[in-house]
């Protein structure tokens, strides 16, 4: 079993550590880890002999927005409070995949370039840069603009791709003048 809380969780899944802590046993000492980010969350860890068996449930991890959270575990004995952590730790909180709806862990690139591609299907000229009516103003892109976004962002959506994290396609050119010297 882990002896500390990981530094990864998914949300929606049980999360389990022992945390030994010789100077503050239990069950003298109550052990709290205490998450705060998008989302709150406070558990109480169960005596395990002199250690501190933390444990998040599953339905309790799947209160947690996906993110990057901070986190501090405290003791206390009923009267004094300490941190064992002196600074926060961060905590990254995965989404839970099952809970999740469809579209709804889908990168932006993605949804971006889906977006793009829809409005340029239906275009087949130049529309008017921006107009207003009533005090309401309505921008649009034209052709040329909307080309450009969907070559980023397709560039962005082929960067996601296994094998492939990292890289961009796009085209460098690049003239050389000069001459070279040894």
């Amino acid at each position: 079993m882990d002896t500390s809380l990981p530094s990864t969780i998914t949300a929606g899944t049980t999360i389990e550590y022992t945390r030994s802590a010789p100077d503050y046993p239990a069950p003298t000492w109550t052990l709290s880890l205490l998450i705060q980010g998008a989302s709150k969350l406070v558990i109480t860890a169960t005596p395990s002999g002199s250690d501190h068996l933390v444990t998040i449930s599953a339905a309790e991890s799947g209160t947690l927005a996906a993110g990057v959270y901070k986190y501090y575990e405290q003791v206390t004995d009923g009267t004094i409070v300490k941190n064992l952590t002196e600074l926060p730790q961060s905590l990254e909180v995965l989404p839970d995949f099952l809970a999740a709806a469809a579209g709804d862990l889908q990168d932006v690139a993605e949804k971006n370039l889906l977006a793009i591609r829809a409005v340029m299907s239906g275009k087949y000229s130049d529309d008017l840069k921006s107009y207003e009516i009533g005090g309401r103003a309505i921008v649009t892109f034209t052709h040329a603009e909307l080309i450009q976004a969907e070559s980023y962002w397709a560039s962005r959506v082929n960067a996601l791709k296994p094998g492939r994290a990292g890289r961009f396609d796009t085209n460098v050119r690049a003239q050389i003048t000069g001459s070279l010297r040894a």
